[in-house]
């Protein structure tokens, strides 16, 4: 009896160890910038980073705190950051300053490097994917990386001269997040932070806020500020909640001896879409040309013209969700597909799992569109004897479309926002 006693007292202290792990796990933080370039100086990235890093600290990280470092000086603070790891740790790396793709390969740009062409890159930057590796090796628990880069493209010479970084994917437990969508460039801002950064800042120490949560917030916020010129992007493969501010760590995530890779998912297909009623929906938008469709989401698995003389035409994109109204030869309208039997089944169009700025999504009800954008400017219904009944809401710059008796959402569609009926 006594040493069944000690067997369990021995158990319970060895269940409050691990929980106690999970509960009060590590927070690492790596903040990088760098503004010193000699051709090309950037204003404040290095405020950023200050900043960045007394946040962090604000909300329970130890920080490592670099600026205006070389090569060297880059990736000694990559490695001592990831020997300092325990497995158990959320890990996050934050780096403002130029950034450049080559081949798909993400590049962040050191001081003092002398890069004339793309040739040269890859012997005096510092490759991305360094910090990924260093991550993986320490097994920590959840990764945060942040790259508030390509403040403007300093390589004219550059072959490709293309600008923005490219999508990398996300292993599993991490979170990638950029301050500008895939291929474009981030503003620096006039103020004495990046807009990106500056949201971010005032985002991360809201209280009960999820990660993804914050980075929703202030994907809202720069697009605002840019006019949409600049849309934050996240690539994420997290398997727990994380709070910045809350007493709530993330969940204990299951580690494995090869941690699967998962590929990269199309940015079309991505959560951090917006959807903006008039507007557009992430790169898609309203008035851009057919040509420039195709070359962000290839050609379309069916291309139906709609009076058979090319004027009008839909251009569909079942993995997407997506399917796009053509009238000659731009965008007239964007519709969404949630699944629901409705004309596009479930085994033909995908549901699209953006969100408009309110957190209205194709997986919404017609209650909830009601509660959050109020009376509609018109409704239609159809007639009792249709084979499936549908009703349809008409707001200025978007509409929906419902099962009648359910009020599940079968289609949402962005129009030019003064039509009103938008179709």
């Amino acid at each position: 009896m006594k040493t069944r006693v000690i067997l369990m007292f021995i158990l319970l202290f060895s269940l409050l160890f691990q929980l106690k792990a999970v509960c009060y796990a590590g927070r690492q933080a790596l903040v990088i910038g760098n503004s010193e370039y000699e051709d090309s100086p950037l204003q404040n990235t290095v405020n950023d980073a200050e900043a960045m890093a007394v946040a962090l600290q604000n909300v329970g990280f130890t920080v490592l705190k670099k600026t205006d470092v070389t090569q060297q000086e880059m990736e000694n603070a990559i490695r001592e950051f990831g020997q300092n790891l325990q497995s158990g740790d959320i890990a996050l790396f934050y780096f403002s300053g130029h950034g450049a793709q080559v081949e798909g390969v993400n590049y962040l740009i050191p001081i003092g490097a002398r890069i004339e062409s793309e040739r040269d890159i890859k012997y005096k930057a510092v490759e991305a994917g360094m910090v990924l590796d260093q991550l993986e090796h320490a097994r920590s628990r959840m990764n945060i990386i942040i790259l508030d880069a390509c403040r403007d493209n300093p390589f004219k010479g550059f072959r490709s001269n293309r600008g923005g970084l490219a999508l990398m994917s996300a292993p599993t437990g991490t979170l990638i997040a950029y301050a500008t969508a895939p291929g474009t460039l981030a503003y620096e801002g006039p103020g004495e932070h990046s807009p990106y950064t500056k949201n971010l800042l005032e985002t991360l120490t809201k209280p009960g806020l999820r990660i993804e949560d914050v980075f929703k917030q202030v994907r809202v916020a720069v697009m605002v500020e840019t006019d949409y010129k600049q849309v934050p992007w996240e690539s994420s493969s997290l398997i727990g909640d994380f709070y910045f501010t809350s007493g709530t760590e993330a969940h204990a995530q299951p580690q494995t001896e090869t941690p699967a890779t998962p590929t990269a998912t199309p940015p079309t297909a991505e959560t951090s879409v917006l959807i903006v009623p008039g507007k557009g929906v992430g790169d898609l938008t309203i008035g851009m040309s057919a040509e420039q469709v195709q070359s962000i989401f290839g050609q379309p698995e069916n291309v139906t013209d709609l009076y058979n003389n090319g004027k009008t035409l839909y251009f569909e994109y079942h993995p997407q969700g997506l399917m796009v109204q053509i009238e000659s030869g731009q965008v007239r309208s964007i519709y969404l597909y949630s699944g629901i039997d409705g004309g596009y089944g479930e085994n033909s169009f995908q549901p699209f799992t953006g969100m408009t700025l309110e957190g209205i999504s194709v997986n919404s009800t017609e209650a909830e569109v009601l509660s959050i954008y109020g009376d509609p400017l018109n409704v239609d219904v159809d007639p009792e004897n249709s084979s499936l009944p549908t009703k349809r809401l008409y707001y200025d710059g978007i509409s929906f479309k419902f099962v009648k008796d359910t009020g599940q959402m079968i289609q949402m569609w962005i129009s030019v926002r003064d039509r009103g009926r938008g179709k």
